[in-house]
């Protein structure tokens, strides 16, 4: 226990108190006359379960089925953590269970066997599992002393619980798997956790406000683990944007968007009360665009020119062409080089104001490329309930049954799926099968439907599934692309894609400018310039299960950001016109990552800064930065592109501007091809 002599007097207040809670009947041992009957499934109290019986620190339930109920106050991707009300020592437990995924404030029921995972008391082989109530507050967390969350009986009664501590200060900011460590007032050491994601870069002798989390056992030690960013008092000064505000659903001629560590505090005509740092872009400032969908690792080279269209995508899997660029960029995987693959296809779409990128193909584990300080935001980890399926009529029967258990449960939230990818009567029929196995519902995320028209439109508006748009793969490939203007009028959401750069468009900007122009000449202009920033903004997030999240500037969203310019009376007419030089700023979480000079420099520098040349024109990057156990986060520009460049000869160039390449006006010559390389 702390030391409560040195601690200030309200700390050594709590300290002592605490010491006596820990000390009386909380610690006291569970006896098995306190325990139901065993002969049938028994309900178990969450303390009951986790205070051991005796010194081995193991549940006096080891290996038995039990129930039990309590508040979801933590979760990842394949668990979570419940609570009792009130909170404190024995009154946590984590609880593996891949095939649920509750919300925070759930109040469940569950049944499942008590486990002993390499010293932490887990409940697994869940068999029943029952939503009591939610949106219920959360039980308060305990404060504790950093002291109490070490390797002893004191941490073993926090296991699980959710608690927070005071002030303290960062002793290390690197022990490896992402945990670093911290001390407080009285001395006591404890280390903090990345069983969830976070953006906060912990520095050496950093004084923070305090942490809260759950404490978890791993590695032979007991962490800290904070949940999210808002669990990390990091003392941050908030600032705020000043500019045209395009929220984009709102216009504010001349307005701020105040930031506070990596959220969005507030959206107005001034900045929020207690902002002293205000930075005029004289832009227009909008939310990070979210790009719902891409192939980022294979964003290697330029477009596959076949000198002729398809008639689904199957024909061009099979050509030559493809297999020799697929063969090209499985070069560098083999390499070693697959941090530096996602990487650069990351960096494409942060350059063009991507904020947010599906197509990570994440789902539990640790994978480097996806965490959220590698640049920008894999929509698969801001939402592990994501699933994506490339070629989803390839499921069997038994993975399909799987997958419908899944949605039904919570598992899934959302199903991304490559379907209908083509112009023929099979193309089409591909809807109908999937629809005829029962799994088109709202889990369903569709990606490009080129033949579906009204009766398929109107399915998918009543069973809540939304269509993601990629005209220029579309067009490029098959000379056709989805009826759009249809699908809104039977009511589908519609957002837009970039799919890949090997028959796509190589960012979000170019991917507008080709939907204006289809829009304007195969649609008659029934979209209007709003209702396509909208689908590379708030359309693509509500779809990936994002909303309040990202894809808006709105209090509790995460800052991102982008700051362009352009005529600022017609902000959305100005998103579409834009360029990669008219890029002035993008803030992911709050960091400034790219951007004008000027603009950068009223951001603190978190990591290696380097000048790139962007449209003739400089831009600063800071996309190296000091995390040693994220793989390649120091990496720069030149040392993530030279190795790709060796293995790769023809690789993309990353700052192409529309100076630099026949993109949008040969839209039209596309409608009579030509057998050459006529196209790009």
């Amino acid at each position: 226990m702390t030391d409560i002599t040195r601690a200030p007097l309200p700390q050594r207040l709590l300290s002592a108190c605490l010491a006596v809670w820990v000390a009386g009947a909380l610690f006291a041992p569970a006896t098995r006359a306190d325990m139901p009957p065993r002969n049938e499934v028994p309900a178990v109290a969450i303390h009951r379960i986790q205070q051991p019986q005796d010194a081995s620190d193991a549940s006096p339930y080891a290996g038995e089925t039990v129930s039990t109920e309590g508040i979801v106050v933590a979760r990842d991707s394949i668990g979570y953590v419940l609570s009792e009300t009130p909170s404190g020592p024995w009154r946590g437990l984590y609880v593996y269970d891949p095939a649920h995924a509750p919300e925070l404030g759930h109040s469940i029921r569950i049944t499942g066997t008590v486990t002993e995972y390499y010293g932490l008391t887990e409940l697994t082989q869940i068999v029943g599992h029952e939503v009591l109530a939610s949106a219920l507050p959360l039980p308060e967390a305990p404060l504790v002393a950093t002291s109490s969350l070490v390797v002893s009986h004191t941490a073993e009664a926090f296991e699980s619980v959710l608690v927070r501590t005071g002030p303290i200060t960062i002793t290390h900011n690197a022990l490896g798997h992402g945990e670093w460590s911290v001390i407080d007032a009285a001395g006591g050491a404890c280390t903090i956790g990345a069983r969830y994601d976070t953006h906060f870069l912990p520095r050496d002798r950093q004084p923070l406000g305090g942490i809260t989390g759950t404490v978890g056992y791993g590695y032979g030690h007991y962490a800290l683990h904070p949940r999210d960013d808002l669990d990390i008092a990091d003392g941050s000064a908030p600032f705020a944007l000043g500019g045209t505000i395009l929220t984009p659903n709102e216009m504010l001629a001349h307005g701020y968007v105040s930031v506070q560590g990596t959220r969005i505090i507030g959206v107005g005509s001034a900045p929020c009360a207690g902002v002293n740092q205000v930075i005029e872009t004289d832009g227009i400032v909008l939310p990070g665009l979210v790009n719902a969908h891409d192939h980022p690792s294979y964003n290697l080279l330029g477009r596959m020119d076949f000198g002729r269209f398809f008639s689904e995508r199957y024909d061009w899997y099979a050509h030559p062409l493809y297999w020799s660029v697929a063969d090209a960029i499985d070069r560098c995987r083999n390499a070693d080089l697959t941090s530096h693959m996602w990487k650069l296809g990351e960096l494409r779409h942060l350059i063009a104001g991507t904020t947010t990128l599906q197509g990570a193909r994440y789902s539990s584990g640790w994978n480097s490329y996806a965490h959220p300080r590698i640049l920008i935001h894999n929509a698969e980890r801001l939402n592990p309930r994501i699933r994506n399926e490339v070629k989803p009529l390839n499921l069997s029967e038994a993975s399909r049954e799987r997958l419908r258990e899944g949605i039904d449960s919570g598992r899934y939230e959302k199903v991304v799926i490559h379907l209908s990818e083509g112009i023929n009567e099979a193309s089409l029929a591909e809807f109908r099968t999937w629809r005829n196995w029962g799994l088109l519902d709202e889990s369903t995320v569709l990606i490009h439907g080129i033949p579906l028209g009204t009766e398929e439109y109107a399915q998918m508006a009543a069973a809540g599934a939304s269509l993601v748009w990629s005209p220029m793969s579309n067009l490029w490939l098959y000379d056709e692309t989805a009826d759009v203007p249809e699908a809104l009028r039977q009511g589908v959401s519609v957002s837009l894609s970039t799919d890949w750069t090997l028959s796509g468009s190589y960012h979000l900007l170019d991917e507008l400018k080709v939907a204006s122009a289809v829009n304007q000449e195969r649609y008659d202009g029934a979209l209007t310039p709003c209702d396509l920033v909208r689908m590379v903004t708030s359309e693509p997030a509500d779809q990936l299960g994002l909303t309040g999240t990202v894809g808006r500037l709105a209090p509790g969203h995460l800052a991102d950001i982008l700051v362009v310019r352009g005529d600022r009376s017609s902000p959305c007419e100005a998103l579409i016109q834009a360029d990669l030089k008219d890029v002035a700023l993008t803030l992911v979480a709050g960091h400034a990552l790219y951007g004008e000079r000027d603009l950068m420099e009223r951001f603190p520098t978190t990591g290696h800064e380097e000048t790139i040349g962007v449209c003739s024109q400089a831009r600063v990057l800071r996309i190296a930065i000091d995390a040693p156990w994220i793989m390649g986060a120091d990496d720069t520009v030149t040392e993530i592109t030279s190795p790709l460049q060796s293995c790769c000869p023809g690789l993309l160039p990353l700052n192409l501007c529309a100076t630099d390449r026949c993109a949008m006006p040969l839209i039209l010559s596309w409608m009579e091809p030509t057998p050459t390389n006529s196209r790009d």
